[in-house]
């Protein structure tokens, strides 16, 4: 059931909701709407006029805001100012006559807009005409997208890793399609690493443990154990109401959690119970201990998130370690030892 803005003109209530739909904002179409409230039963010329001028209204507002942007140089505000400036033009287009030159006019506008947006917004799309019969149609051609992260293209460098072999007949068709264009093996997770110089890694190469030679140190990044539902005592050790006569029944509750009626709400991030673990966390600073890559095996000291089998993400340390490690703590204690006993 579709929301009717206008009860008495379906016409105009569904071109509202599509021109939200396509990306109007919702206060600036209510101001644009308000005053049409009362001759929206009529549905003659005088109002479908109404309709028209006032679309036009917010669409030319946008248009001088985009301007703006556009000559401060700010591309990407402005090209989704153009974008919204055309969905207006384009709503007030609908209500006119299929004869009328204004339709013919408003439809030219749009056009301007929608292309100043994509140009700002797109830059790799083309306008193109495709043939058609005796004619041809104007289109939009984008091409898709090379799948490679670098500093150009998204403002920093990253390979993608997949890990953890998965049977062809249980992935889905876009991913079917994305090994198959990669030519590599099919992989359960794929997780984005951010690089310094992406130029080093090729498709198709395995990483192994060698890429952590030379470290000392790592962060260890993986999902707590989830312990269901948990009361504010437990959850954040709250310290509960008084265990005294006149409390009853809410020996462990967490107390007023509001204000009065103003702000009237519960602060979003407020102690309070809930689902307690299955959280994301990182442990900073793990020592390496020993390195097997025969076995791909990594050995750290401290504690790691999770259950057994959960998936772990390793990275470098992003803090600067200065303190030794347990293998140069040794290693100074027998050099010590040794220049003690040659003294003697």
């Amino acid at each position: 059931m579709m929301f009717e803005y206008f009860p008495d003109n379906y016409p105009w209530s569904m071109a509202a909701m599509m021109a939200v739909n396509a990306g109007a904002v919702m206060s600036e179409v209510d101001e644009a709407l308000k005053p049409l409230k009362s001759i929206a039963g009529a549905n003659d010329d005088a109002a479908n006029d109404a309709w028209h001028s006032q679309w036009m209204m917010l669409g030319e507002r946008s248009e001088r805001l985009a301007d703006q942007d556009d000559s401060n140089g700010r591309m990407l505000s402005a090209g989704a100012k153009y974008f919204r400036a055309a969905v207006y033009f384009m709503t007030a287009e609908r209500m006119c006559k299929s004869d009328s030159p204004i339709r013919i006019e408003t439809y030219k506008r749009m056009l301007n807009v929608f292309r100043k947006g994509a140009e700002r917004r797109a830059k790799q799309m083309e306008w193109v005409e495709v043939p058609y019969k005796d004619t041809s149609l104007p289109a939009l051609f984008y091409p898709a997208s090379k799948d490679v992260i670098n500093n150009e293209k998204r403002g920093y460098n990253a390979v993608k890793v997949g890990f953890f072999k998965i049977k062809n007949s249980k992935l889905t068709k876009q991913m079917k399609g994305y090994f198959a264009k990669k030519n590599t093996e099919p992989k359960k997770i794929l997780k984005e690493f951010r690089v310094k110089n992406n130029d080093e890694f090729k498709e198709g190469n395995e990483l192994g443990l060698e890429i952590f030679k030379d470290k000392k140190f790592l962060d260890v990044r993986s999902k707590t154990i989830g312990k269901g539902f948990a009361g504010v005592m437990k959850r954040w050790n709250f310290g509960g109401l008084r265990a005294s006569h006149g409390v009853s029944v809410s020996h462990r509750s967490h107390g007023s959690t509001g204000q009065r009626q103003d702000p009237g709400k519960v602060f979003k991030g407020k102690k309070m119970a809930g689902h307690m673990g299955d959280k994301l966390r990182t442990m900073l600073n793990l020592e390496i201990i020993k390195s097997d890559p025969e076995n791909d095996l990594l050995y750290l000291k401290g504690s790691i998130p999770g259950s057994k089998n959960t998936k772990v993400f390793l990275r470098e340390s992003i803090k600067n370690i200065t303190k030794k490690t347990v293998v140069e703590k040794y290693e100074a204690k027998l050099k010590t030892a040794e220049a003690k006993k040659g003294k003697k």
